[in-house]
């Protein structure tokens, strides 16, 4: 397995159990605080990146010092910036 896959899976793992804990809390009337939110935003954040940006050494993806990391960056900050 490469280390893009296994940062993949961790983080997705990571992801689903937070994000399943916080909807617990919700439905059994426990309060969700900002903490919950932001742990499922960071997870998520993590899981997106591990599983789009390949590492050096490896020859498992774009990455970002590349060319068309580049574009695909400068093309996720445009939509980014538009939908703000």
């Amino acid at each position: 397995m490469t280390t893009k896959r296994i940062m993949s899976w961790i983080a997705g793992t990571a992801a689903v159990i937070i994000t399943s804990y916080t909807l617990y809390k919700i439905f059994s009337g426990q309060p969700t605080g900002f903490n919950e939110i932001l742990a499922i935003g960071s997870t998520l954040m993590l899981f997106f990146s591990a599983a789009t940006w390949g590492h050096k050494g490896e020859d498992s993806g774009v990455r970002q010092d590349e060319e068309l990391g580049k574009r695909i960056s400068e093309k996720s900050g445009m939509i980014g910036y538009y939908i703000l």
